[in-house]
């Protein structure tokens, strides 16, 4: 696995993934992937908490619990919807 693969490239990039708008992923982010072929998708965006607790203890209130389902759940929903809509229409 030390040894590099001629077919694979490997791309990173910085997006603020707890944005929670639409808008900021058609600005920014859309484009970016739309210059690329994607073969495969990794996702690796998350975000959690500093210890297990019960929800109504969470340290952050509110704010921390929507932070959360925002950066867990929102990029992986309109990326992978993006990703299979492309390869949808180019096959």
């Amino acid at each position: 696995m030390n040894q590099p693969i001629a077919e694979v490239n490997v791309k990173t990039f910085v997006f603020d993934f707890g944005a929670g708008n639409v808008e900021a992923y058609e600005k920014d982010l859309v484009p970016l992937l739309q210059s690329m072929e994607i073969g495969m998708l990794v996702n690796n965006v998350g975000r959690g908490y500093e210890y297990p607790d019960v929800l109504h203890r969470v340290d952050g209130g509110l704010k921390r619990l929507t932070d959360v389902d925002i950066i867990n759940i929102l990029p992986t929903t309109l990326v992978s919807h993006l990703y299979f809509l492309w390869k949808l229409l180019l096959n």
